[in-house]
């Protein structure tokens, strides 16, 4: 080989041996670069992660409160229900014992008119002759006929 033979494969080997680490240094630099952003990324996703997390169970927590607040609405409307069910019957109760009341109180007093309206019968009969009490008029007497 001759003498530039020799200088170009020395300027070679040289150039690898300058180039060659720093190669390798900007690779590890690039790969140190990727890993640093890949753990950012890695970190970002784990912190979503846990506020998802977080949210699910605040999400949870508010459903578990709003079943329970279902709950207590659901007796609460049947206790209610039950109150007025309960109220519908001793109204009913006290009509019908007042409607009892009444047609007792309308059957005496139309036992009193009735007694009234004989006793009133027969002083008009004692005073002016028979009365129909059927449809109020006066009957004939028999002293009228006698005189007619």
């Amino acid at each position: 080989m001759d003498r530039e033979s020799w200088i170009v494969i020395g300027v070679g080997v040289t150039l690898l041996g300058i180039l060659l680490p720093f190669n390798l240094y900007l690779m590890n630099s690039n790969a140190k670069t990727l890993k640093d952003h890949f753990n950012q990324l890695i970190n970002r996703l784990e912190a979503r992660m846990t506020l998802l997390e977080q949210s699910q169970q605040a999400a949870v927590a508010r459903l578990e409160q709003n079943q329970h607040a279902v709950a207590r609405l659901e007796q609460s409307q049947q206790a209610a229900v039950a109150q007025l069910e309960d109220r519908i019957d001793r109204l009913e109760q006290s009509q019908q014992r007042a409607t009892e009341k009444m047609e007792r109180s309308l059957e005496t007093q139309r036992q009193e008119l009735q007694a009234i309206g004989e006793r009133t019968a027969r002083i008009e009969g004692a005073l002016t002759g028979p009365w129909d009490a059927r449809n109020g008029e006066r009957m004939p007497s028999a002293r009228l006929s006698h005189e007619s």
